[in-house]
């Protein structure tokens, strides 16, 4: 199983076209199982596609707003399909970013996506704050395990700081719906790794830089 984490900075990102493609690309040359991606952003006031419209999704119903024509993940995907490499996706808003996006989370399957979660992880749930933070989840068709991506605060943060979104997060995945198999948790935050290898991935080495941010790609 190969799972690939990455902050995407996506419509933030200087030249985004050409890194998207670059992107693209890469995700064509390596076909991780699962892609956890953050930064995931749509202009909020760009025009709604309805559910039916985008294929492959699966939408978190309990919370989340509708894609619209410029986000992030719905173009990675599309552009892929146009290369006969499919992938099936959900995609989660936390909060507004830089003052015109819907900026959130996304996770890609290569397997059909059964269920999908999301909970708060902030104490804050103010969608104008910056400091707003959610956790977003899949169970992928034919596996017990859990994939989930975060973009958790700052470590010193006085308001928000990492340690209380990480008790939230351990505490809320006590619940037995999330114990039957594995649960994986992918992200832009500093954790500790057991695994077979562990690259980076994005970083102008190992793949053209596409964000401000590099990836991560693990096998176990």
């Amino acid at each position: 199983m190969k799972l690939m984490t990455l902050n995407t900075h996506s419509l933030v990102e200087s030249s985004y076209e050409e890194k998207k493609e670059k992107f693209i690309e890469t995700l064509i040359a390596e076909q991780p199982d699962v892609v956890a991606l953050q930064e995931v952003n749509q202009t909020a006031s760009a025009g709604i596609i309805p559910d039916v419209m985008l294929a492959g999704y699966k939408r978190c119903m309990d919370f989340g707003l509708p894609v619209r024509e410029d986000n992030h993940a719905k173009e990675v995907v599309e552009a892929l399909r146009e290369k006969d490499v499919y992938y099936y996706w959900t995609w989660l808003s936390a909060k507004i970013g830089y003052g015109k996006y819907d900026e959130g989370m996304a996770l890609l399957s290569k397997k059909p996506i059964v269920r999908v979660q999301q909970f708060l992880t902030s104490k804050t749930d103010d969608y104008e704050n910056w400091k707003t933070r959610r956790i977003l989840g899949i169970q992928p068709e034919g596996s017990s395990d859990w994939f989930f991506t975060v973009h958790m605060g700052w470590w010193n943060d006085e308001e928000e700081p990492f340690v209380d979104q990480w008790k939230c997060i351990q505490e809320t995945l006590k619940d037995p719906k999330y114990r039957e198999g594995t649960i994986w948790l992918m992200g832009d935050f500093n954790s500790q790794d057991d695994v077979r290898t562990s690259n980076v991935i994005c970083n102008g080495k190992n793949a053209p830089v596409v964000s401000d941010h590099y990836g991560v790609m693990i096998t176990v």
